[in-house]
Parts: C-alpha cells; structure tokens; sequence
C-alpha cells in the first residue's frame, strides 16, 4: 500500500472519521472504566499503618526464659456501638482473658492492662480463677479507640481496625503476652452498613521507646494486637462520586463524534461538561472523609476534569480550524479541523483508560 493510501486510510473517511468507529470507541472506553471501577470492590487493599512491634525472637527468648512470665491473651468482642470507620472512631464491649502460672504473675500486675489510642471507659472487677496451678483472669470492658486509619483508596479501601494492648508498668523480660488467631473471637451481626468482615490477624511482641538522641535510653513494654480486616462492599457511595462525573465526561466526548460542522452545538456541549464538573467538586467534597492527603476519589476526579479541559481546548482548536481560509499543502480548513478532531478524541481516550489504570492499578 503506497504512503499517500495509508494516509487516506489513517486520516480520510474510512477510519477515524467515522463516527460508528468513533461511537465503539467511546462504548468500550466507558465500559472498561465500568468494569475497573467495580472490581476495586472485589479487592482489599489497605493503606493503613502497620503498628511496628518487635518480635521476641529466638535469641531474645533464650535470654528471658528463666525470667520472664508468658500470659496467654485474648479477647472475643461482643459488639460495637460506634463503628464509624470515616471519622475512625470505634467503641466496643468486649471480653479480655489472660492466662498464666499463677505463682509467676501476680493479678494486680495483668490489671493495668491498657490500650495505645484508646480510652478504658469502663473495666469490671476481674474474675480470677485457679486450678492446676494456671490462673484465669476476665475482665468485661468497654473501650474507645481509633485505629489509625488512612483513607486513600477512598471509597473503595478495606481497612485494618486493630487493637493494640499493652502493659506499661512491666518489661519484657518480666512479662510477655502471647495469642493466636484462635484466641481472638467476633460476635454475629458486628457491623453496621456496607462493612463486611475479610479476616482476623493478631500479633504480639514488645514496643520499644527510645528516650534520648543517643538511643541508650530504651523502654521496652510487652504488647498484643489484635485486628479486624473489614472492606466496603456497598456501592452507594461510589455512584453518587463517579456515576455524574463518568456522564458528564463522556458527553464531553461524545461531542466529538457530532462533527466539526455542528460546531456551536459541540463548544456548548464541552463548556457545559467542564462547568458541571468543576461544580460537583463541592459535592465530592461532602461525602469524602475529611483528610489532607490526595485519595483515589481525588486522583479519578482530577484525571476526568483534565480530560474534559483538553476537550474543551480540543472543540476550541477545532473551531479555529475551521475559520481559516487557507490550509498548507493538502489539508483546506474542512479537512484539518476534521483530523485534529480524531486526533482529540483518540488521544484523550486513549490518555483517559491509561490514567484510570495507573490511578486504580
């Protein structure tokens, strides 16, 4: 095929020109968004911060063991009457047991349990008992907490609510806890919403705090962390984010396909979609968590209203185009402001799927 055929071929009627090729484009453009949007349901991904603990390992035991007490602990919850993962805010009743030789740790010890980020708000009177010289103590307690979480895969991030139990009156190598998952039990019905439970984790091991510049000064205290994996499944929020931003984008586009003879028609059309988008940010900004860091929310809106500016600016080349008298070489004004509209409308297609797959994947 000589080069002036492929140029008919590539610029003339029989390709991008033509507004069924055109209208497939946008079809599968918008329905691969669609499809990437709703599989972020289908994934947990958290970017909340992993509470850093050391872990005792082999050698550390071997220097403790003769010294140092092991309780065994755990916790079953038994609900929560604040669950409010937007503001992190949480307040639950729950069951906390420890478990130990009884001639190794003395009840007032295990007592000044507490938890980092959270506040005791009631604690009953500890119920202890004793057979084979292993010590039970249970406590019921009501604890309010945060968890740390971050919020930028918002509205489609799991989080990790967790729970972290210290004793700050004993080192470690006085007094150590141990858990597993089995040792960590929910209740039916503990989520209110579009929550939905993906899993458990626990962890224990010892925080370290440095007390000076020099890092001689280290206090060291034996902590338990118990954690709750949960992700958003309702799709609510998501359509009253994206849904509008998504239709107006595509009218956008859509007005590519019209035709560079329907110019007043897609100028309008453009200008109104920038217009609606930049004025839905006020509504974006309602539902979103109030945070000072760029989420996925942001990054998608972001990327949606730099399309629809160089739309806008693509209508508006194209307008100009069309007002010039004379056009170098083969390309008259008709022809011209015919292929810089292809050239738009592909590119920022083409510039819209890559972004929406780096912002998601």
């Amino acid at each position: 095929m000589k080069k002036s055929t492929w140029f008919t071929f590539i610029f003339g009627e029989t390709f991008i020109h033509s507004p069924t090729v055109k209208f497939f484009t946008l079809f599968f453009s918008a329905t691969l968004i669609i499809y990437l949007l709703v599989g972020e349901f289908y994934r947990f991904q958290s970017y909340d911060a992993i509470p850093q603990i050391q872990l005792i390992d082999m050698k550390m035991r071997k220097e403790i063991r003769d010294f140092t007490a092991i309780v065994k602990t755990g916790i079953h919850i038994r609900g929560f009457s604040n669950f409010d993962i937007d503001n992190d805010n949480f307040i639950t009743e729950m069951l906390v047991w420890f478990e130990c030789n009884a001639d190794e740790v003395m009840p007032e010890v295990i007592d000044k349990f507490s938890f980092i980020h959270g506040d005791i708000l009631y604690k009953s009177d500890p119920d202890a008992q004793i057979a084979d010289n292993k010590m039970l103590i249970k406590y019921m307690v009501k604890v309010k907490f945060n968890a740390q979480l971050s919020h930028r895969h918002f509205p489609f991030d799991g989080h990790k609510v967790s729970m972290q139990m210290v004793n700050n009156f004993v080192s470690p190598g006085e007094m150590h806890y141990v858990t597993e998952e089995n040792n960590f039990a929910l209740g039916q019905n503990l989520f209110s919403g579009s929550w939905e439970l993906t899993g458990i984790d626990t962890a224990w091991g010892y925080l370290e705090t440095t007390l000076d510049a020099t890092e001689q000064k280290k206090v060291k205290k034996p902590i338990a962390i118990f954690t709750i994996n949960v992700k958003n499944t309702g799709t609510r929020q998501a359509l009253i984010l994206f849904f509008p931003l998504l239709a107006t984008l595509l009218l956008s586009l859509f007005a590519f396909i019209i035709g560079v003879i329907g110019g007043a028609l897609r100028f309008r059309m453009s200008l109104s979609a920038l217009g609606t988008m930049i004025g839905y940010r006020f509504v974006i900004q309602r539902i979103m968590p109030d945070v000072g860091y760029f989420t996925t929310t942001d990054a998608i809106y972001s990327l949606f209203l730099a399309v629809a500016f160089l739309s806008f600016i693509g209508h508006s080349i194209v307008e100009r185009l069309l007002k010039k008298e004379n056009a170098k070489e083969v390309l008259n004004g008709l022809f011209a402001a015919e292929v810089a509209n292809s050239i738009f409308f592909f590119a920022l297609n083409g510039a819209l799927l890559a972004g929406i797959g780096l912002i998601l994947w």
